[in-house]
């Protein structure tokens, strides 16, 4: 059987992971996401431009990405008001080096602290975004 989280979006922020300048959606870690997210294992997830009539057309309003492990970071965007907060980060990239990848590339991924690039060499799953050790260290604003 397959499991599928589906993630109904606003048309600008559909517009540019299709474009592939987003490469994360972000859901706030409140009680609702948490028992959507945190734990749970999809096989897929399929993002929406609002809601399409009979579930939207693949690449027009619904695009279907492969689902990887989010991670908690906490942010500051006008969506969810002035104040800093903790969401679930969601790649939502096509593996295409931009996040994660099982290629010779590697795994790359946004310094929590910075969010500097940095390679990782090891699997995707393994990697701790909540180890300080994994801070990049790469940018003046990463903390030691």
């Amino acid at each position: 059987m397959t499991t599928t989280l589906y993630l109904p979006l606003k048309a600008e922020y559909f517009d540019a992971i299709e474009a592939g300048e987003k490469p994360f959606e972000f859901r706030r870690a409140n009680d609702h996401w948490t028992r959507r997210i945190a734990g749970r294992t999809y096989d897929r997830i399929v993002l929406t431009r609002g809601y399409p009539k009979g579930g939207g057309v693949e690449g027009e309003t619904r695009l279907t990405r492969p689902w990887r492990k989010p991670h908690v970071q906490t942010i500051t965007h006008p969506h969810f008001g002035p104040d800093p907060v903790e969401v679930y980060a969601i790649d939502v990239t096509l593996n295409d080096g931009l996040s994660y990848s099982a290629s010779e590339r590697g795994f790359v991924f946004s310094c929590r602290s910075c969010g500097t690039p940095t390679p990782w060499e090891g699997e995707v799953d393994d990697f701790d975004y909540e180890d300080p050790a994994n801070l990049c260290g790469g940018s003046p604003w990463c903390l030691p």
